[in-house]
């Protein structure tokens, strides 16, 4: 008979301490994270309602985009085989963002061009991807300078 006391103590004490964790980590949720709302309602025939998506990003528009998301990938893969993970996260200067966009530009010549040595649709991603890191990294947002003309015309003819 005690025995079974003392097993519903431990069992009481483990709800107890189980609550308190789940309190705890309830609380640290709610404040690391907001669910947005905009104050609009889609009301379903179920009555369920939900937010609206108006001015809400789209991924399930992406359609077969997501083919060239996982190439992406794979060559971030390969990339980390060869230099490291997350080594272009490392990329924070003027000649690492401008490394990044030369790169990307060439590879967009190679993609139009039809190459087929590399992916280039993939390689253009990632470099447009670490030029706009490197972009916010030094905070240029806002900026919109292009490659000057004699800049893009270098690029095609080293890739002719």
């Amino acid at each position: 008979m005690s025995r079974l006391k003392n097993n519903k103590r431990v069992d009481s004490l483990l709800n107890d301490a189980v609550q308190i964790y789940y309190n705890q980590e309830k609380e640290q949720m709610a404040q690391e994270f907001t669910t947005k709302d905009s104050g609009k309602r889609q009301e379903f025939v179920t009555g369920m309602k939900r937010d609206i998506q108006t001015d809400k990003p789209r991924y399930d528009l992406i359609g077969s985009g997501w083919d060239l998301i996982k190439r992406w990938a794979e060559l971030v893969g390969r990339g980390a085989l060869k230099y490291g993970e997350l080594n272009f996260e490392k990329a924070a200067t003027e000649e690492e963002y401008r490394r990044f966009r030369s790169s990307a530009m060439r590879h967009m010549v190679q993609w139009f061009q039809g190459e087929t040595d590399e992916d280039h649709a993939a390689a253009v991603c990632f470099n447009l991807a670490g030029a706009e890191m490197v972009r916010t990294k030094l905070g240029r947002i806002d900026e919109k300078k292009g490659l000057s003309d004699a800049d893009i015309n270098a690029i095609i003819r080293n890739n002719e």
